[in-house]
């Protein structure tokens, strides 16, 4: 059971990295504006902590944040560098850490080796570093419950990865590899947290980021499926996910050392249930069945492609296609029971919140959303 040090006569300290990315975004929005009690401290890849402090409010305004909690945000708060050059950046200020959120990373599903030196090297010397602070008493680490590989057709335990299952990418190899690292230089205080497929906010849709969810638009818009229909896929909400890394990074005692952020069993959706959702949000009445093709076809259906999508890399296209089949065809969900267990309610579903995030694309091309995933 992992047990917090700290007493509510000690304000806890928290640096949260990864507060200009998706999900670190959302998260230190939850903590700017529902952990009063905390003093947020955040690291941030710049020079000059005034510019850091500009950007880092105008990012958190796309999420909602209001004036009081942006004013939170100071150059004094403010650590300039990025995850292998914080051992350099830290002053005294670090010394009072007492919490520490890792979720920077570098999310990106090309097959790119700056992946690795982010998600492993770099972090790995930032977690070293870290271990050493006095007052620390736990350290979140987002990985992604997608470190379960090529696993198929079920629902997927914590404590089964990461393993030797075969990575669709370099990012989720990465975030295995860390895993392994980072017990023996952090012990107690680590938590793993693993989101599944985080896509859009459930108010804001996609307005802070469109990531992933150009997939559910082009199966709408081409209505074919590279797999069956009734597959189904793990989607959660990226406020959610921030939501319940607050709880498992303030709460006082945590059962286990790693959770899935997930919908599960109960919340995930299949494809024919989420591309319902999109006729409904789009008022469409009735659309043509969804039609499954294989890869095999691609080649033939590239012609469509710009009809369908509008204009396109069409090879990129067709190549993101490939890279995210692999991943939405295995029919799998990832068990919640230890998230429930600690107090964290249940995941919306992704089918009652997809138009939000339909909505707020409306303008955006597909191309463009899917170039932010593969770039």
């Amino acid at each position: 059971m992992k047990t917090l040090k700290g007493s509510p006569r000690n304000a806890p300290v928290t640096l949260v990295t990864g507060a200009t990315g998706f999900l670190g975004g959302a998260l230190a929005c939850e903590l700017l504006h529902e952990r009063p009690d905390a003093e947020l401290l955040f690291l941030v890849r710049s020079s000059d902590s005034y510019e850091a402090t500009d950007r880092l409010r105008t990012h958190l305004g796309g999420y909602g944040a209001n004036r009081d909690a942006l004013e939170r945000i100071t150059p004094e708060t403010i650590f300039c560098g990025g995850l292998d050059t914080f051992q350099h950046a830290a002053d005294v200020r670090a010394l009072r850490i007492t919490h520490v959120v890792n979720c920077a990373a570098l999310v990106s599903f090309a097959w790119d080796r700056e992946v690795w030196r982010t998600n492993v090297s770099h972090t790995t010397a930032f977690a070293a570093f870290v271990a050493t602070l006095p007052r620390l008493t736990r350290f979140i680490h987002v990985s992604t419950a997608l470190v379960s590989g090529s696993t198929a057709n079920r629902s997927v335990r914590e404590d089964e990865f990461p393993g030797t299952a075969r990575q669709f990418t370099m990012y989720t190899k990465s975030k295995a590899e860390i895993e392994r690292r980072l017990p023996s230089l952090l012990g107690r205080a680590l938590v793993i947290a693993r989101p599944s497929v985080v896509v859009g906010h459930t108010r804001l849709g996609c307005a802070a980021s469109s990531s992933i969810f150009w997939l559910f638009r082009m199966i709408h818009a081409a209505r074919r499926i590279p797999f069956p229909p009734d597959r189904r896929i793990d989607v959660v909400p990226v406020d959610y996910c921030a939501r319940s890394l607050s709880t498992l990074l303030f709460k006082d005692r945590l059962a286990h050392d790693c959770y899935h952020v997930t919908a599960g069993p109960n919340a995930s959706a299949c494809f024919a249930e989420i591309d319902g959702a999109f006729s409904r949000a789009l008022h469409r009445d009735s659309v043509d069945a969804l039609q499954v093709f294989g890869l095999e076809d691609l080649p033939q259906m590239e012609r469509d492609f710009e009809r369908w999508f509008g204009p396109c890399d069409v090879t990129r296209a067709a190549g993101a296609i490939r890279v995210y089949t692999a991943f939405a065809r295995l029919n799998v969900t990832f068990d919640n029971h230890r998230l429930l267990s600690e107090g964290v309610p249940q995941s919306e579903s992704f089918p009652d919140y997809v138009g939000a995030c339909v909505h707020s694309t409306l303008r955006e091309a597909i191309a463009d959303e899917m170039a932010h995933d593969m770039r």
